[in-house]
């Protein structure tokens, strides 16, 4: 495990079985597009100046398209 996990306070156990529920809500943001907006403003004010998106979990060839929309016209500013 990377030191910086365990600088933020992950342990060996986290990252057993495939990850714990706890590090999987820390590292992959599901739900609706305010929750998914939500936790990645999170990240920003916590100090984050980069944050990866990838939209994951769509049917195999099929086009992320959509999901990508929603979550823009989530991260917009209302007018």
């Amino acid at each position: 495990m990377p030191a910086k996990f365990r600088r933020l306070g992950y342990t060996d156990d986290d990252f057993s079985g495939g990850g714990s529920d706890r590090l999987v809500d820390d590292l992959v943001f599901w739900g609706d597009p305010d929750t998914v907006v939500r936790k990645l403003h999170g990240h920003a004010e916590a100090g984050a100046d980069h944050v990866a998106v990838q939209v994951i979990g769509g049917e195999p060839g099929a086009s992320a398209l959509p999901q990508w929309r929603l979550l823009a016209e989530a991260l917009l500013p209302t007018r």
